[in-house]
């Protein structure tokens, strides 16, 4: 029940009849208050994200109402780039807007008693009330699967709105998937005890922790994990076993630019470097998932779930390394000898890098691993074109010869380097452009003026 879940929320004890709306913000934001990861109230420092709304029929929520749908018929109808129904919704109460509850000179007018999260509007001569939904209880998928704000603060939300993720459907269940959220399983093999499942213990970013740039950092460990993950793929190949990827925890946030040197988005919550993130962070769970793969895959944390629980009755774990400096690869035939066993999950402690030796060169089983490996890493972020930033062409992720422990896909050495350049230009004394994004004011008269009232 909605009204029993959010009494403690400020914004919703108001006992007006004209609270037409309670929405919630991109992402937290640090602006003051005693609880900053909450102080999501104030409409300056982000657009209002239209993904959780709630209208109460009051006349001046159904004339909002109206004048959202009106402003979504003529985007949607016209040739308008960019269009849809959240820029609608931002567009204000008056054509040319540029929020519901802020007018051209960025003023509000907070309604007394709503402690800045609730603020007065019109709408066609009808004033209401807009107010921010509490974004632990209506997290985004950055504050929840990012940030883990409710997390940290052992709350469970009302709801998520699974944005801040790059694979579309495909992202989102396997985020949902991999937090133990997603209750409904359409597919029946998904925990099925007829399979045999194999996972690993990896070692990403344990070396990649010890650089002072988290953006090298996030570099080296991605490449870390795409070694282990080339090898775990040939390790499941040659066993038949569904490979089950392993948690990552991130040196750095992902976003739709391509590079975001400043490692996290700007006004979001520093989450700890212990705490894991999705994959779909460091590469395209929908490639890895889909029919056709190289191997049958799950979800990093997927013996976490109640229903794989079973699974473990029947479980193995050994060691292909004796130290960290001393592997050695193994053959397919070799592993077939080595690794059959008849129980439902093999478990590899010690790490899986340099442990398979490849499949022989040219075969159709090399061509197919490296296919693979290439998809679910060909939509990586760093460090390619924005702006005035340095350009590293996307390549093909390519394996070297097999028939060593060398074997597998070659260190990313050209994005380590235009890393270390880039991290470089986010010194803010440097003053160079992405300073700006620390805090610095646009130079009076250029084109980014208008966003110099943002308070982060």
């Amino acid at each position: 029940d909605i009204d029993s879940k959010m009494t403690s929320a400020s914004a919703l004890t108001l006992t007006s009849s004209e609270d037409a709306a309670f929405n919630y913000k991109e992402w937290a934001c640090g602006i003051g208050g005693p609880e900053p990861w909450e102080d999501n109230a104030s409409p300056l420092t982000s657009r209002i994200n239209t993904g959780v709304t709630f209208f109460r029929s009051t006349e001046g929520g159904l004339a909002m109402a109206k004048r959202w749908i009106g402003l979504l018929v003529r985007c949607f109808d016209g040739d308008n780039p960019g269009c849809d129904d959240q820029t609608s919704f931002n567009s204000g109460a008056q054509p040319g807007g540029r929020s519901p509850v802020m007018n051209k000179d960025h003023e509000t007018k907070p309604v007394k008693g709503g402690e800045g999260r609730v603020y007065w509007s019109e709408f066609d001569g009808k004033r209401c009330a807009l107010g921010y939904l509490p974004i632990s209880d209506f997290s985004n998928g950055h504050v929840f699967f990012l940030q883990k704000v409710p997390q940290n603060l052992e709350k469970h939300p009302y709801a998520i709105h699974n944005t801040h993720n790059f694979y579309g459907a495909a992202g989102k269940l396997y985020r949902f998937r991999a937090s133990q959220l997603w209750a409904i399983e359409g597919n029946l093999e998904e925990y099925s005890a007829e399979l045999n499942y194999l996972s690993f213990e990896s070692f990403a970013g344990h070396e990649a922790s010890k650089e002072s740039s988290p953006l090298v950092a996030h570099i080296l460990a991605r490449d870390e994990l795409r070694r282990e993950i080339w090898a775990a793929i040939g390790l499941a190949k040659v066993l038949d076993r569904v490979l089950v990827l392993p948690r990552f925890n991130c040196f750095c946030d992902r976003y739709w630019y391509p590079i975001l040197p400043q490692c996290r988005l700007p006004g979001s919550q520093r989450f700890a470097f212990s705490q894991s993130c999705p994959l779909d962070q460091i590469l395209d769970v929908g490639a890895v998932a889909a029919d056709g793969f190289v191997v049958k895959t799950r979800v990093d944390g997927f013996f976490d779930n109640a229903k794989a629980k079973p699974l473990l009755g029947s479980r193995k774990e050994v060691s292909l390394v004796e130290t960290r400096e001393n592997v050695q690869c193994l053959s397919p035939e070799q592993i077939k000898q080595t690794l059959g066993t008849s129980e439902t999950v093999l478990h590899i402690a010690g790490g899986v890098k340099g442990v398979f030796c490849g499949f022989p060169d040219d075969s159709v089983e090399a061509k197919a691993l490296d296919d693979g490996i290439s998809k679910a890493f060909t939509s990586d972020w760093c460090c390619h074109q924005n702006g005035s930033m340095p350009i590293a062409p996307h390549a093909r992720v390519s394996a070297l010869p097999a028939g060593s422990a060398d074997a597998g896909p070659r260190a990313d050495e050209v994005s380590v380097k235009l890393a270390v350049k880039v991290w470089d230009l986010t010194v803010p004394e440097k003053d160079k452009w992405q300073a700006l994004l620390f805090g610095k004011q646009f130079p009076e008269g250029s084109g980014m003026t208008e966003h110099n009232h943002y308070k982060c």
